[in-house]
């Protein structure tokens, strides 16, 4: 069923399923372009069955402003043919 998600068991942090794995160097070169924040990878929620699979992962984000701000954000990234791509849209801060 498209659109049904599937939330994972919770790997300790940095041992992920191993399709979650395979997006990381993906979602963490498409990070380090982002300007105006840093990023670092605290967890994977789980996948969403999509055209292909959308792996969940949470975020550490600090805005670099005049005043240093740290927020929790969701982001995703599509499985699909074996491709994985990193849709910049997908951001949702959590807190």
């Amino acid at each position: 069923m498209f659109g049904t998600i599937k939330v994972a068991e919770q790997p300790e942090l940095k041992k992920f399923p191993q399709k979650a794995a395979s997006a990381i160097p993906i979602l963490e070169e498409e990070l380090k372009s982002l300007t105006g924040a840093t990023y670092k990878i605290i967890g994977y929620v789980g996948t969403q069955s999509v055209k292909g699979t959308n792996h969940v992962f949470v975020l550490e984000q600090l805005m670099s402003t005049a005043k240093v701000e740290r927020h929790i954000v969701e982001v995703s990234v599509n499985e699909f043919q074996g491709e994985f791509s990193f849709n910049r849209k997908s951001f949702r801060q959590l807190y």
